[in-house]
Protein backbone atom coordinates (compact mmCIF):
# COMPACT_ATOMS: atom_id res chain seq x y z
CA UNK A 1 0.00 0.00 0.00
CA UNK A 2 3.02 2.16 0.51
CA UNK A 3 5.98 3.58 -1.35
CA UNK A 4 4.69 4.02 -4.57
CA UNK A 5 1.80 2.27 -5.92
CA UNK A 6 2.89 5.03 -8.61
CA UNK A 7 6.28 4.24 -9.36
CA UNK A 8 5.38 0.84 -10.65
CA UNK A 9 4.85 2.41 -14.19
CA UNK A 10 8.59 3.21 -14.37
CA UNK A 11 9.69 1.39 -17.05
CA UNK A 12 5.97 0.10 -18.10
CA UNK A 13 4.55 0.39 -21.35
CA UNK A 14 2.82 3.81 -22.40
CA UNK A 15 -0.93 1.39 -22.35
CA UNK A 16 0.35 0.42 -18.36
CA UNK A 17 1.05 4.54 -17.62
CA UNK A 18 -2.45 5.29 -18.70
CA UNK A 19 -4.24 2.32 -17.48
CA UNK A 20 -3.19 3.50 -13.70
CA UNK A 21 -4.43 6.95 -15.16
CA UNK A 22 -7.81 5.68 -16.25
CA UNK A 23 -8.10 3.57 -12.42
CA UNK A 24 -6.89 6.70 -10.49
CA UNK A 25 -9.62 9.00 -12.04
CA UNK A 26 -12.47 7.00 -12.76
CA UNK A 27 -12.73 4.20 -10.04
CA UNK A 28 -14.88 2.28 -12.75
CA UNK A 29 -15.90 -1.36 -12.18
CA UNK A 30 -14.03 -1.89 -15.30
CA UNK A 31 -10.83 -0.74 -14.26
CA UNK A 32 -10.74 -2.03 -11.18
CA UNK A 33 -10.30 -5.62 -11.97
CA UNK A 34 -6.44 -6.91 -10.84
CA UNK A 35 -4.75 -5.10 -13.84
CA UNK A 36 -1.36 -4.64 -12.12
CA UNK A 37 -1.44 -8.41 -10.69
CA UNK A 38 -2.52 -10.24 -13.85
CA UNK A 39 1.24 -9.24 -15.11
CA UNK A 40 2.78 -11.01 -12.03
CA UNK A 41 4.61 -14.46 -13.39
CA UNK A 42 4.36 -17.91 -11.42
CA UNK A 43 4.90 -18.69 -8.62
CA UNK A 44 5.24 -15.28 -7.72
CA UNK A 45 1.31 -14.70 -7.66
CA UNK A 46 -1.55 -17.42 -7.71
CA UNK A 47 -5.29 -17.68 -7.33
CA UNK A 48 -7.08 -20.93 -6.11
CA UNK A 49 -10.50 -20.76 -5.56
CA UNK A 50 -12.68 -23.72 -3.89
CA UNK A 51 -15.36 -24.17 -6.76
CA UNK A 52 -12.25 -24.94 -9.20
CA UNK A 53 -11.65 -28.18 -6.67
CA UNK A 54 -8.71 -25.98 -4.80
CA UNK A 55 -9.65 -26.26 -1.23
CA UNK A 56 -7.23 -24.17 0.92
CA UNK A 57 -7.82 -24.35 4.97
CA UNK A 58 -6.52 -21.83 7.21
CA UNK A 59 -6.11 -21.33 10.88
CA UNK A 60 -5.30 -18.06 12.50
CA UNK A 61 -2.17 -17.87 14.74
CA UNK A 62 -3.16 -15.00 17.02
CA UNK A 63 -0.74 -16.59 20.15
CA UNK A 64 3.13 -16.40 19.68
CA UNK A 65 3.55 -19.54 22.22
CA UNK A 66 0.68 -21.63 20.15
CA UNK A 67 2.56 -20.38 17.06
CA UNK A 68 5.24 -21.51 18.32
CA UNK A 69 4.01 -24.86 19.16
CA UNK A 70 2.76 -25.41 15.58
CA UNK A 71 5.87 -25.09 14.02
CA UNK A 72 7.23 -27.54 16.61
CA UNK A 73 4.33 -30.02 15.30
CA UNK A 74 5.29 -29.24 11.36
CA UNK A 75 8.78 -29.99 11.86
CA UNK A 76 8.19 -33.33 13.90
CA UNK A 77 5.21 -34.82 11.89
CA UNK A 78 7.18 -34.01 8.81
CA UNK A 79 8.13 -37.42 6.51
CA UNK A 80 9.61 -35.99 3.17
CA UNK A 81 10.53 -32.48 3.30
CA UNK A 82 10.95 -29.57 5.40
CA UNK A 83 11.46 -25.53 4.18
CA UNK A 84 12.01 -22.57 6.27
CA UNK A 85 13.03 -19.44 5.05
CA UNK A 86 13.45 -16.05 7.25
CA UNK A 87 15.08 -12.69 7.84
CA UNK A 88 16.11 -13.17 11.55
CA UNK A 89 17.06 -16.78 13.44
CA UNK A 90 18.15 -16.32 16.71
CA UNK A 91 19.87 -18.60 18.40
CA UNK A 92 18.55 -17.76 21.87
CA UNK A 93 15.68 -20.60 23.40
CA UNK A 94 12.93 -20.35 20.40
CA UNK A 95 15.95 -21.15 17.83
CA UNK A 96 17.89 -23.91 19.37
CA UNK A 97 14.84 -25.63 19.59
CA UNK A 98 13.92 -24.87 16.19
CA UNK A 99 17.42 -26.23 15.48
CA UNK A 100 17.65 -28.95 17.59
CA UNK A 101 13.83 -30.34 15.95
CA UNK A 102 15.34 -29.84 12.79
CA UNK A 103 18.24 -32.14 13.41
CA UNK A 104 16.11 -34.85 14.95
CA UNK A 105 14.00 -34.76 11.38
CA UNK A 106 17.02 -34.55 9.38
CA UNK A 107 18.24 -37.44 10.85
CA UNK A 108 14.94 -39.58 10.71
CA UNK A 109 15.37 -38.65 6.88
CA UNK A 110 13.63 -35.63 6.06
CA UNK A 111 15.15 -33.48 3.57
CA UNK A 112 15.95 -29.94 5.25
CA UNK A 113 16.57 -26.78 3.28
CA UNK A 114 16.90 -22.96 5.67
CA UNK A 115 17.73 -20.20 3.54
CA UNK A 116 18.18 -17.14 6.27
CA UNK A 117 18.92 -13.63 5.06
CA UNK A 118 22.35 -12.34 5.42
CA UNK A 119 21.75 -8.76 7.09
CA UNK A 120 24.60 -7.85 9.01
CA UNK A 121 22.75 -5.68 11.25
CA UNK A 122 20.70 -8.79 12.31
CA UNK A 123 22.59 -12.67 11.11
CA UNK A 124 23.94 -14.70 13.95
CA UNK A 125 23.92 -18.07 12.39
CA UNK A 126 27.75 -18.50 11.22
CA UNK A 127 29.70 -21.02 8.94
CA UNK A 128 30.24 -22.88 12.00
CA UNK A 129 26.48 -23.34 12.42
CA UNK A 130 26.31 -24.35 8.70
CA UNK A 131 28.74 -27.02 9.39
CA UNK A 132 26.70 -28.79 11.94
CA UNK A 133 23.95 -28.79 10.23
CA UNK A 134 25.82 -29.92 6.93
CA UNK A 135 26.93 -32.52 9.02
CA UNK A 136 23.42 -33.71 9.89
CA UNK A 137 22.55 -33.55 5.98
CA UNK A 138 20.79 -29.91 6.60
CA UNK A 139 21.58 -27.36 3.65
CA UNK A 140 21.35 -23.75 5.15
CA UNK A 141 21.84 -20.86 2.27
CA UNK A 142 22.52 -17.02 3.60
CA UNK A 143 20.42 -14.55 1.07
CA UNK A 144 22.51 -11.60 -0.22
CA UNK A 145 25.55 -12.16 1.51
CA UNK A 146 26.77 -8.58 0.12
CA UNK A 147 29.59 -6.74 1.77
CA UNK A 148 29.07 -3.54 3.96
CA UNK A 149 31.24 -1.89 1.41
CA UNK A 150 28.34 -2.31 -1.16
CA UNK A 151 26.08 0.21 0.76
CA UNK A 152 23.67 0.48 -1.78
CA UNK A 153 23.00 -3.44 -2.69
CA UNK A 154 22.97 -4.17 1.10
CA UNK A 155 19.39 -2.37 1.36
CA UNK A 156 17.76 -5.39 -0.69
CA UNK A 157 17.19 -8.10 1.82
CA UNK A 158 14.99 -10.91 2.04
CA UNK A 159 11.98 -10.30 5.17
CA UNK A 160 9.87 -13.41 3.68
CA UNK A 161 8.87 -15.69 6.58
CA UNK A 162 8.20 -19.30 5.81
CA UNK A 163 7.94 -22.68 7.52
CA UNK A 164 6.12 -25.82 5.32
CA UNK A 165 6.36 -29.47 5.55
CA UNK A 166 5.99 -31.82 3.29
CA UNK A 167 4.60 -29.52 0.31
CA UNK A 168 1.48 -30.00 1.90
CA UNK A 169 1.19 -27.78 5.11
CA UNK A 170 3.28 -24.55 6.22
CA UNK A 171 2.95 -21.15 7.97
CA UNK A 172 3.53 -17.94 6.91
CA UNK A 173 3.12 -14.59 8.52
CA UNK A 174 4.94 -11.78 10.76
CA UNK A 175 6.78 -13.98 13.12
CA UNK A 176 10.84 -14.28 12.55
CA UNK A 177 12.53 -17.12 14.92
CA UNK A 178 13.54 -15.43 18.27
CA UNK A 179 12.55 -15.87 21.55
CA UNK A 180 10.61 -12.16 21.38
CA UNK A 181 7.84 -13.67 18.92
CA UNK A 182 6.65 -16.42 20.58
CA UNK A 183 6.01 -14.60 23.48
CA UNK A 184 9.31 -15.94 25.71
CA UNK A 185 11.20 -12.36 26.53
CA UNK A 186 11.15 -11.28 29.99
CA UNK A 187 12.10 -7.80 28.26
CA UNK A 188 10.73 -7.87 25.41
CA UNK A 189 8.43 -9.48 22.78
CA UNK A 190 6.19 -8.42 19.70
CA UNK A 191 2.41 -9.68 19.67
CA UNK A 192 2.04 -10.68 15.68
CA UNK A 193 -0.07 -12.66 13.58
CA UNK A 194 0.62 -16.02 11.61
CA UNK A 195 -1.61 -18.04 9.31
CA UNK A 196 -1.15 -21.90 9.08
CA UNK A 197 -2.03 -23.06 5.78
CA UNK A 198 -3.22 -26.40 4.20
CA UNK A 199 -4.03 -26.91 0.66
CA UNK A 200 -2.70 -26.60 -2.81
CA UNK A 201 -1.47 -22.77 -2.40
CA UNK A 202 1.36 -24.54 -0.75
CA UNK A 203 2.81 -26.10 -3.59
CA UNK A 204 3.61 -22.51 -4.71
CA UNK A 205 4.90 -20.99 -1.93
CA UNK A 206 7.11 -23.97 -1.80
CA UNK A 207 7.99 -22.77 -5.41
CA UNK A 208 8.62 -19.31 -4.82
CA UNK A 209 11.19 -20.47 -1.73
CA UNK A 210 12.78 -22.66 -4.14
CA UNK A 211 13.48 -19.40 -6.79
CA UNK A 212 14.80 -17.76 -3.65
CA UNK A 213 16.89 -20.68 -2.15
CA UNK A 214 18.56 -21.46 -5.71
CA UNK A 215 18.71 -18.01 -6.56
CA UNK A 216 22.77 -16.70 -7.49
CA UNK A 217 21.57 -14.14 -4.78
CA UNK A 218 21.65 -17.06 -2.52
CA UNK A 219 25.23 -17.78 -0.81
CA UNK A 220 26.10 -21.24 -0.59
CA UNK A 221 28.51 -20.77 1.88
CA UNK A 222 32.65 -22.31 2.28
CA UNK A 223 32.74 -24.76 5.31
CA UNK A 224 35.84 -23.35 7.81
CA UNK A 225 36.79 -26.71 7.42
CA UNK A 226 37.20 -26.34 3.76
CA UNK A 227 38.61 -23.30 3.95
CA UNK A 228 42.16 -22.81 2.53
CA UNK A 229 43.69 -22.40 6.14
CA UNK A 230 41.47 -23.56 8.74
CA UNK A 231 41.19 -21.17 11.49
CA UNK A 232 43.36 -21.90 14.56
CA UNK A 233 40.22 -21.24 16.97
CA UNK A 234 38.34 -23.79 14.84
CA UNK A 235 38.33 -26.73 17.24
CA UNK A 236 36.93 -24.30 19.79
CA UNK A 237 34.41 -22.14 17.51
CA UNK A 238 32.91 -25.71 16.08
CA UNK A 239 32.41 -27.33 19.54
CA UNK A 240 30.66 -24.09 20.54
CA UNK A 241 28.35 -24.13 17.76
CA UNK A 242 27.52 -28.19 18.33
CA UNK A 243 26.38 -26.88 21.81
CA UNK A 244 22.94 -24.94 20.36
CA UNK A 245 22.25 -28.39 18.66
CA UNK A 246 22.63 -30.20 22.26
CA UNK A 247 19.42 -30.64 24.29
CA UNK A 248 20.30 -30.42 27.65
CA UNK A 249 17.98 -31.62 30.74
CA UNK A 250 17.42 -27.69 31.51
CA UNK A 251 16.22 -27.46 27.95
CA UNK A 252 13.89 -30.71 28.13
CA UNK A 253 11.96 -28.91 31.33
CA UNK A 254 11.47 -25.57 29.50
CA UNK A 255 10.43 -27.32 26.41
CA UNK A 256 7.90 -29.29 27.81
CA UNK A 257 6.41 -26.43 29.98
CA UNK A 258 6.07 -24.14 26.08
CA UNK A 259 4.93 -27.12 24.24
CA UNK A 260 2.24 -27.63 27.34
CA UNK A 261 0.63 -23.95 27.07
CA UNK A 262 0.93 -23.94 23.18
CA UNK A 263 -1.19 -26.80 23.00
CA UNK A 264 -3.74 -25.48 25.50
CA UNK A 265 -3.84 -22.28 23.14
CA UNK A 266 -3.88 -24.31 19.75
CA UNK A 267 -6.99 -26.06 21.16
CA UNK A 268 -9.30 -22.97 21.30
CA UNK A 269 -8.44 -22.56 17.31
CA UNK A 270 -10.06 -23.70 14.48
CA UNK A 271 -9.16 -24.57 10.90
CA UNK A 272 -11.39 -23.24 8.21
CA UNK A 273 -12.13 -23.37 4.35
CA UNK A 274 -11.04 -20.17 2.41
CA UNK A 275 -12.54 -20.21 -0.54
CA UNK A 276 -10.76 -18.10 -2.45
CA UNK A 277 -6.91 -17.73 -1.86
CA UNK A 278 -4.41 -15.38 -3.18
CA UNK A 279 -0.73 -15.78 -2.99
CA UNK A 280 1.51 -12.80 -3.97
CA UNK A 281 5.17 -12.60 -3.44
CA UNK A 282 8.17 -10.67 -5.06
CA UNK A 283 10.76 -11.86 -6.96
CA UNK A 284 14.51 -12.64 -5.65
CA UNK A 285 17.68 -10.87 -6.88
CA UNK A 286 17.10 -7.22 -6.60
CA UNK A 287 20.21 -5.32 -6.14
CA UNK A 288 21.64 -1.74 -7.07
CA UNK A 289 22.67 -2.23 -10.23
CA UNK A 290 19.50 -4.36 -11.61
CA UNK A 291 17.20 -1.37 -9.88
CA UNK A 292 19.41 1.29 -12.52
CA UNK A 293 19.42 -1.65 -15.33
CA UNK A 294 16.20 -3.33 -15.56
CA UNK A 295 12.96 -2.44 -15.43
CA UNK A 296 12.90 -2.67 -11.59
CA UNK A 297 9.49 -1.69 -10.59
CA UNK A 298 7.79 -4.00 -12.93
CA UNK A 299 10.26 -6.86 -12.86
CA UNK A 300 10.65 -7.38 -9.18
CA UNK A 301 8.16 -5.69 -6.98
CA UNK A 302 4.96 -7.61 -7.63
CA UNK A 303 3.53 -7.79 -3.97
CA UNK A 304 2.51 -4.06 -3.81
CA UNK A 305 0.74 -4.30 -7.11
CA UNK A 306 -1.58 -6.68 -5.58
CA UNK A 307 -1.83 -4.78 -2.39
CA UNK A 308 -2.91 -1.72 -5.03
CA UNK A 309 -5.68 -3.81 -6.72
CA UNK A 310 -7.18 -5.23 -3.22
CA UNK A 311 -7.59 -1.61 -2.02
CA UNK A 312 -8.66 0.62 -5.54
CA UNK A 313 -11.68 -2.07 -5.51
CA UNK A 314 -12.70 -1.42 -1.72
CA UNK A 315 -15.43 0.55 -1.19
CA UNK A 316 -16.18 0.57 2.53
CA UNK A 317 -13.55 0.52 4.93
CA UNK A 318 -9.23 -0.78 5.10
CA UNK A 319 -8.20 -1.01 8.03
CA UNK A 320 -4.00 -1.96 8.43
CA UNK A 321 -2.21 -2.97 11.65
CA UNK A 322 1.76 -2.14 10.96
CA UNK A 323 4.46 -1.99 13.05
CA UNK A 324 5.74 0.99 10.90
CA UNK A 325 4.04 3.48 9.20
CA UNK A 326 5.79 6.03 7.34
CA UNK A 327 3.93 7.14 4.19
CA UNK A 328 5.64 8.97 1.55
CA UNK A 329 3.99 11.29 -1.66
CA UNK A 330 2.37 8.31 -3.21
CA UNK A 331 0.76 6.51 -0.68
CA UNK A 332 -0.53 8.99 1.28
CA UNK A 333 -1.97 10.57 -2.18
CA UNK A 334 -3.64 7.17 -2.41
CA UNK A 335 -4.83 7.00 0.93
CA UNK A 336 -6.78 10.08 0.57
CA UNK A 337 -8.27 9.61 -2.77
CA UNK A 338 -9.64 6.36 -0.88
CA UNK A 339 -11.07 8.74 1.65
CA UNK A 340 -12.68 11.16 -1.41
CA UNK A 341 -14.30 8.01 -2.34
CA UNK A 342 -15.92 7.70 0.88
CA UNK A 343 -13.93 4.64 2.23
CA UNK A 344 -12.76 4.89 6.15
CA UNK A 345 -9.23 4.21 6.68
CA UNK A 346 -8.30 3.08 10.16
CA UNK A 347 -4.56 1.81 11.31
CA UNK A 348 -2.93 0.26 14.05
CA UNK A 349 0.77 0.96 14.93
CA UNK A 350 3.24 1.11 17.70
CA UNK A 351 3.81 4.61 19.79
CA UNK A 352 7.19 5.35 20.88
CA UNK A 353 7.49 2.98 24.27
CA UNK A 354 6.46 0.10 21.85
CA UNK A 355 8.36 0.56 19.25
CA UNK A 356 11.60 -1.83 18.32
CA UNK A 357 12.72 1.33 16.08
CA UNK A 358 12.89 5.06 17.40
CA UNK A 359 13.85 5.98 14.41
CA UNK A 360 10.31 5.11 13.14
CA UNK A 361 8.55 6.74 15.76
CA UNK A 362 10.41 10.01 15.04
CA UNK A 363 8.53 10.38 11.56
CA UNK A 364 5.47 8.80 12.36
CA UNK A 365 5.27 11.76 15.09
CA UNK A 366 6.18 14.16 12.42
CA UNK A 367 2.79 12.85 10.12
CA UNK A 368 0.08 11.45 12.58
CA UNK A 369 -1.15 14.08 13.66
CA UNK A 370 -1.98 15.73 9.92
CA UNK A 371 -3.30 12.53 8.43
CA UNK A 372 -5.92 12.61 11.95
CA UNK A 373 -7.03 15.70 10.50
CA UNK A 374 -7.36 14.54 6.81
CA UNK A 375 -9.48 11.99 8.02
CA UNK A 376 -7.32 8.75 8.95
CA UNK A 377 -8.39 6.91 12.39
CA UNK A 378 -5.22 6.04 13.88
CA UNK A 379 -4.38 3.81 17.15
CA UNK A 380 -1.19 2.97 19.01
CA UNK A 381 -0.34 0.18 20.70
CA UNK A 382 0.77 1.58 23.96
CA UNK A 383 3.79 -0.30 25.30
CA UNK A 384 2.08 -3.55 27.36
CA UNK A 385 1.08 -6.57 27.66
CA UNK A 386 -2.54 -7.47 25.90
CA UNK A 387 -4.41 -10.06 27.96
CA UNK A 388 -5.35 -11.83 24.89
CA UNK A 389 -3.63 -15.34 25.62
CA UNK A 390 -2.07 -16.73 28.64
CA UNK A 391 1.79 -16.57 29.22
CA UNK A 392 4.46 -18.53 30.64
CA UNK A 393 5.18 -16.23 34.09
CA UNK A 394 4.42 -12.73 34.97
CA UNK A 395 7.71 -11.12 34.08
CA UNK A 396 7.05 -12.14 30.29
CA UNK A 397 3.54 -10.27 31.13
CA UNK A 398 5.56 -7.12 32.49
CA UNK A 399 8.08 -7.02 29.69
CA UNK A 400 7.67 -4.16 27.16
CA UNK A 401 5.46 -5.20 24.44
CA UNK A 402 5.30 -4.19 20.36
CA UNK A 403 2.99 -4.83 17.90
CA UNK A 404 4.75 -6.69 14.76
CA UNK A 405 1.89 -7.70 12.62
CA UNK A 406 1.10 -7.04 9.31
CA UNK A 407 -2.40 -7.48 8.77
CA UNK A 408 -4.82 -5.17 6.19
CA UNK A 409 -8.65 -5.55 6.00
CA UNK A 410 -10.42 -5.27 2.76
CA UNK A 411 -14.42 -4.39 3.64
CA UNK A 412 -16.26 -3.60 0.75
CA UNK A 413 -20.45 -3.95 1.05
CA UNK A 414 -20.73 -6.97 -0.75
CA UNK A 415 -17.50 -8.94 0.09
CA UNK A 416 -14.43 -8.87 2.73
CA UNK A 417 -10.83 -10.20 2.30
CA UNK A 418 -7.92 -10.21 4.57
CA UNK A 419 -4.15 -10.19 3.92
CA UNK A 420 -1.65 -11.65 6.61
CA UNK A 421 1.75 -10.58 5.30
CA UNK A 422 5.27 -10.08 5.78
CA UNK A 423 5.05 -6.02 4.68
CA UNK A 424 5.27 -2.96 6.71
CA UNK A 425 4.32 0.54 5.81
CA UNK A 426 7.44 2.09 4.67
CA UNK A 427 10.40 2.37 2.40
CA UNK A 428 11.89 -0.46 2.97
CA UNK A 429 9.09 -3.17 2.28
CA UNK A 430 7.74 -0.97 -0.90
CA UNK A 431 11.16 -0.67 -2.20
CA UNK A 432 14.15 -2.75 -1.14
CA UNK A 433 12.45 -5.76 0.83
CA UNK A 434 10.95 -9.11 -0.61
CA UNK A 435 7.96 -9.59 1.11
CA UNK A 436 5.06 -11.94 0.87
CA UNK A 437 1.32 -11.79 1.28
CA UNK A 438 -1.40 -14.49 1.83
CA UNK A 439 -5.19 -13.01 0.96
CA UNK A 440 -8.11 -15.02 1.77
CA UNK A 441 -11.65 -13.70 0.38
CA UNK A 442 -15.33 -15.23 1.08
CA UNK A 443 -14.94 -16.71 4.60
CA UNK A 444 -17.09 -14.53 6.91
CA UNK A 445 -15.78 -17.23 9.79
CA UNK A 446 -12.24 -16.67 9.00
CA UNK A 447 -12.41 -12.36 8.62
CA UNK A 448 -14.23 -12.57 11.85
CA UNK A 449 -11.08 -14.48 13.24
CA UNK A 450 -8.77 -12.06 12.12
CA UNK A 451 -10.72 -8.78 12.47
CA UNK A 452 -11.85 -9.14 15.86
CA UNK A 453 -8.34 -9.75 17.22
CA UNK A 454 -7.50 -6.48 15.09
CA UNK A 455 -9.94 -4.66 17.04
CA UNK A 456 -9.28 -6.57 20.40
CA UNK A 457 -5.42 -4.94 20.47
CA UNK A 458 -6.60 -1.82 19.12
CA UNK A 459 -9.33 -1.19 22.15
CA UNK A 460 -6.10 -1.68 24.40
CA UNK A 461 -4.33 1.15 23.07
CA UNK A 462 -4.41 4.60 22.41
CA UNK A 463 -6.24 6.71 19.59
CA UNK A 464 -4.48 9.77 18.21
CA UNK A 465 -6.60 13.10 18.16
CA UNK A 466 -6.14 16.45 16.81
CA UNK A 467 -3.86 19.25 18.25
CA UNK A 468 -1.36 16.68 19.34
CA UNK A 469 -3.46 14.45 22.02
CA UNK A 470 -4.26 10.84 22.48
CA UNK A 471 -7.26 9.07 24.07
CA UNK A 472 -7.13 5.61 26.21
CA UNK A 473 -9.67 3.49 23.78
CA UNK A 474 -11.06 1.54 27.06
CA UNK A 475 -11.41 4.75 29.58
CA UNK A 476 -11.97 7.41 27.24
CA UNK A 477 -9.53 9.69 28.81
CA UNK A 478 -6.26 11.65 27.40
CA UNK A 479 -3.20 10.01 27.81
CA UNK A 480 0.23 10.31 26.90
CA UNK A 481 0.28 10.29 23.07
CA UNK A 482 3.81 8.34 23.27
CA UNK A 483 2.71 5.58 25.39
CA UNK A 484 2.66 4.59 29.09
CA UNK A 485 7.21 4.11 28.94
CA UNK A 486 8.07 6.98 26.74
CA UNK A 487 11.53 6.43 28.60
CA UNK A 488 13.42 6.87 24.84
CA UNK A 489 11.56 10.69 24.33
CA UNK A 490 15.17 12.48 23.98
CA UNK A 491 16.70 10.28 21.80
CA UNK A 492 14.20 10.17 19.08
CA UNK A 493 14.19 13.88 19.31
CA UNK A 494 17.48 13.74 18.58
CA UNK A 495 17.34 11.47 15.61
CA UNK A 496 14.24 12.99 14.23
CA UNK A 497 15.86 14.94 11.65
CA UNK A 498 18.52 12.45 10.41
CA UNK A 499 15.45 9.79 10.07
CA UNK A 500 13.64 12.28 7.93
CA UNK A 501 16.39 12.74 5.62
CA UNK A 502 17.33 8.54 5.46
CA UNK A 503 13.53 8.57 5.05
CA UNK A 504 13.83 6.64 2.06
CA UNK A 505 15.89 3.81 2.95
CA UNK A 506 13.71 3.50 6.45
Amino acid sequence: MQGSFVQYTKGSSMKNAFTLIVILLSFSAVAQQSLLSNEIPYPYYDVQKSDQNQDNYMTILNSGIASFEKRIQLIQNAKDTLILEYFIFEKDKAGRIILQELVSAAKRGVKVKILVDKSMAVVTLDEYDVQVLSENKIELRFYNAAPLLKLSTIQFRNHRKVIIADNTIGIVGGRNIADDYFDLSESYNFIDRDVLVEGPIIKTITASFEEYFEHEISERTVLPIHAKKIPTDYEERLSKAKQTFERSAKDRSELDEIRALGQKILATTQSKLCPEVTWSTDRPGGTFWRRLVDEYSDDYRYLRKTIYDKMIVTDKKITISSPYIMNNKYSRRLMFKMLDKGVEIETYTNSLSSTDAAYVAANLYKDVFRWTKKGIKTNLHQGDYIPETEVLNPKIAKARWGTHSKTYLFESNDQQEFMISTYNVDNRSNHYNSELGLFCKGSPELFKDVADNVKLRMYHGMEVLKKRKARDNRTGKLVNRFGKHPEGLTSMRLMALPSWLFKFLL
